[in-house]
This record gives C-alpha cells, sequence and structure tokens, in this order.
C-alpha cells in the first residue's frame, strides 16, 4: 500500500488516502476537492516481504479559489408591512457538492444605499444548475423597503475556497400601498 498525504492545513483533518499498488507498481490517488491553498503531496511505501519502504519527495503546487457569479432570485410584488423573502443564487464551475461555502450573502437597495441584511451562504439544488449552486436569503419587512421601486443587489464575501462575485446586476422589487 502506499500513502498519499497533503500537509495543507485547509483540511478538517489531515489528508491521509491509502491507494494499492497496479500491476506495473504505480500508485494513484484522485481528488477534486482539494481546498484553496499551497499543497504539498507525499507519497510513502510501507514496504512488503519483498520490497523495502520507500517514499518520494513531495510535490508542491496551488489550488486557486473557484469564481462565482451571483444573481437575485426575482420575488413577487410586496404590500406594506408585508415579509419579503429575499434570496441570492450563487453558482461556481466545480461538481455538486464539491466544497461547503462559508461566505455571507449581503443584500442592499440601491434606490436608498440600505443594507437590507446578511446572511451565510449554503449548499442547494438549483432548478437548472448542473454545477455547485450555492444560496443565501433573508426575510425583510416590506417598510424596510422605500414605496416604488426598489433596486436590491446582493454581494458574496467569498470564503477559503471561493472567490467573492457581486454585486448582482439590480432585481427590482415593487412595494404598493400607501406611506402614512
Amino acid at each position: 500500500t502506499v500513502t498519499f498525504s497533503d500537509t495543507n492545513t485547509g483540511y478538517a483533518a489531515p489528508w491521509v488516502v491509502p491507494s494499492t499498488l497496479n500491476a506495473d507498481g504505480n500508485a494513484e490517488v484522485h481528488t477534486v476537492s482539494a481546498p484553496a491553498g499551497a499543497h504539498s503531496i507525499s507519497a510513502s511505501y510501507a514496504g512488503d516481504l519483498s520490497y523495502n519502504p520507500s517514499s518520494a519527495g513531495a510535490v508542491s503546487f496551488a489550488v486557486s479559489k473557484v469564481p462565482t457569479s451571483i444573481s437575485v432570485i426575482p420575488s413577487a410584488s410586496s404590500t406594506i408591512g408585508s415579509t419579503i423573502s429575499l434570496i441570492a443564487q450563487m453558482v461556481a464551475a466545480v461538481p455538486v457538492n464539491s466544497y461547503t461555502p462559508s461566505g455571507t450573502v449581503a443584500f442592499t437597495n440601491t434606490s436608498n444605499s440600505t443594507v437590507l441584511g446578511t446572511n451565510i451562504a449554503s449548499n442547494a439544488n438549483c432548478s437548472g444548475v448542473t454545477t455547485l449552486c450555492m444560496t443565501g436569503g433573508i426575510d425583510i419587512n416590506s417598510t424596510q423597503l422605500i414605496p416604488g421601486i426598489n433596486l436590491i443587489v446582493a454581494t458574496f464575501s467569498g470564503d477559503n475556497n471561493f472567490k467573492s462575485s457581486g454585486p448582482s446586476p439590480p432585481r427590482d422589487g415593487h412595494l404598493r400601498g400607501e406611506l402614512h
């Protein structure tokens, strides 16, 4: 058995993966979820009755943060006093569920430069998306909006594995009713 290990500190626990030798005396390990940052992969063979233990020098490389794109999912027009759910969707060109995001999504009403709230992004199943999809959302009271058209944008802070993105294209939300 050959054991591959990575000294990157981005793993929750040390990354050690055993692999068996093939008929040619080679061993491989495959992963698609190496965290962003510097990596140093080494391999060691424990030996057996016929061969002595050995190890290979480390191979170093860097994994870049994954770019993201963000959009605000449209919500229905609201009336004064109602609760409004704002949801942002971020996509990244990596396999579904290969990473768990930890960055935050912030929603801003650009019509009056008000930050409406923030929330932590999480993995999601998004319709029509074949790569990693994340969402983040908040519930606000319509009194946080101004009468008429409100242009809402979202930004994603990024995290250890994902680049930040945004602001999203503005999404217009209409607030109907009278203010007294």
